[in-house]
């Protein structure tokens, strides 16, 4: 298996490329991802991880905290799930980290009212 990391941000794809990992960075653009993500395919991915350095949301998350996004919920109301074996199979390897849903936007939720009613969301 050859993982292939999508992230929003140029900082967050600096972070894992200096790790080796084949990561692409796409700003939020969705024609940009697509593009990016045939690209991973066709240089050998099998499977796609979203990374993101996120807001914590939630209060009760700190800095350094790992969630494993059951679904990622986009702003026009759709849940887009993740796929249920491979979660089962990375909480098995990572067992305390916490199961949740987690927002996706091409925006950046800059204040903390703008965090606030994505979380309520």
């Amino acid at each position: 298996m050859t993982i292939g990391v999508v992230t929003g941000m140029a900082s967050e794809a600096r972070l894992l490329r200096e790790q080796g990992i084949a990561v692409i960075s796409t700003g939020g653009d969705p024609l940009t991802t697509k593009r990016g993500v045939e690209h991973l395919i066709r240089e050998g991915a099998t499977k796609l991880v979203s990374f993101g350095i996120a807001g914590a949301l939630d209060p009760s998350l700190k800095p350094g905290d790992l969630i494993l996004a059951s679904a990622v919920r986009l702003p026009d109301g759709h849940r887009q799930s993740a796929d249920q074996k491979w979660l089962v199979h990375i909480a098995q390897a990572l067992p305390h980290a916490p199961h949740a849903d987690v927002a996706g936007s091409s925006t950046i939720a800059a204040t903390v009212a703008d965090k606030r009613t994505l979380h309520r969301d």
